[in-house]
């Protein structure tokens, strides 16, 4: 997928166009699925329309964990500016979808290199069973790197200098 299909509709979450270029891949990503799987699921996906859906969302106490690590990507080129610090910001990714969605619950981006969704998810399932019935939340993960990024994990035998997956087999040659 290119950066350039990662482009999200800025005005329906409240995002100008100097912040929306200032915005990690990552960060769109999580707008763009997070609205998405919150408006198929749950109570929310009874409303017929995305503005009814959003309008049932605002003030809601559902939670938002996001498993995201560094990309490695900057602002694409841009200057910077007011924006910089907060588009690429790893803290920033799961507040933005709560935020831009009036929600209330709690709200997590973890980081844990490789297994960071897999965390996300955990947490997200124990806040949930631990706030009994009627508690909802999203748990999201994701996962874009730069090319650079990509080289040194395969130079540092972390991923496969072949861009592979041999899971199980003689020409495995990284361990995620």
């Amino acid at each position: 997928m290119c950066l350039d299909q990662l482009r999200i509709d800025r005005r329906a979450f409240g995002i100008s166009i100097a912040e929306a270029r200032s915005l990690d891949p990552q960060q769109n990503l999580t707008l763009s699925v997070g609205y998405e799987a919150l408006h198929r699921g749950g109570e929310f996906a009874s409303s017929t329309s995305s503005t009814a859906a959003r309008a049932t969302l605002t003030n809601s106490s559902v939670g938002v964990f996001v498993g995201v690590e560094a990309s490695g990507l900057s602002a694409r080129g841009q200057d910077t500016n007011v924006f910089s610090a907060s588009g690429g910001a790893l803290s920033v990714t799961s507040g933005r979808l709560s935020y831009s969605l009036g929600l209330v619950g709690p709200c997590y981006s973890i980081d844990t290199a490789c297994a960071s969704t897999l965390a996300a998810l955990h947490v997200c399932l124990v806040t949930l069973k631990s706030d009994g019935d009627g508690a909802e939340g999203v748990g999201i993960g994701t996962k874009v790197l730069s090319e650079a990024a990509n080289v040194a994990t395969a130079v540092g035998g972390m991923t496969s200098s072949r861009g592979r997956c041999h899971t199980f087999d003689l020409r495995a040659d990284g361990y995620c």
